[in-house]
């Protein structure tokens, strides 16, 4: 017979294969909430940093592109006015007799001006037709969204800074709540009194 102090034979360990695949889900379906934290932080920081220097980016090209469509604009009325230039020292007929009538009001010999109403005063401009059309220019196409307007806004650029910084603070903190629902490791149940 036992004495009833002695327990050693009514405790034994638990039989933990069972319980250790159950804790091993239950651990792998739990996330730690300071990643969630750490990761939305770290977007909103890049956020505060990307779209700005994108926007600048935008604003460059869009620079870019009308300069150069600028650009193109000029070097045609160039080639335009040396065309020209060059036919009149060629000694152009067509175009000399042009220069002639419009403006100095001179009329070919053999030929009589037609007068039909009062007379209207010559073209000031002889080179208006040689003026090509106005170049195309592009349009600044900017991307709106709350996101983009806080990022590029100057006072609501430093609010995301802030928050996407505490964000990324908090998340860096180690958990407070302890595993309580783990099963204690083998052998460490308290000795027997």
């Amino acid at each position: 017979m036992r004495h009833p102090t002695d327990c050693s034979a009514a405790v034994r360990p638990p039989d933990t294969s069972a319980l250790g695949a159950h804790d091993e889900t239950q651990q792998g379906a739990r996330i730690d909430s300071g990643w969630l934290l750490l990761l939305s932080g770290l977007a909103l920081l890049a956020a505060a940093l990307l779209i700005p220097a994108g926007d600048d980016l935008e604003d460059a090209r869009w620079r870019r592109d009308r300069a150069l469509a600028l650009e193109r604009g000029v070097l045609d009325r160039l080639e335009r006015h040396d065309t020209f230039l060059s036919a009149l020292d060629a000694g152009d007929p067509p175009l000399l007799e042009s220069l002639a009538q419009t403006q100095l009001n001179l009329v070919p010999a053999g030929r009589d001006p037609v007068a039909i109403g009062p007379r209207t005063p010559p073209a000031a401009q002889p080179l208006a037709s040689l003026e090509p059309p106005p170049p195309v220019l592009p349009e600044r196409v900017r991307v709106e969204s709350t996101l983009a307007r806080w990022a590029t806004d100057e006072s609501g650029r430093l609010w995301l800074i802030a928050l996407g910084a505490g964000l990324v603070m908090f998340g860096l903190l180690p958990p407070t709540r302890k595993h309580e629902d783990r099963a204690p490791a083998p052998g460490s149940y308290p000795a027997p009194t």
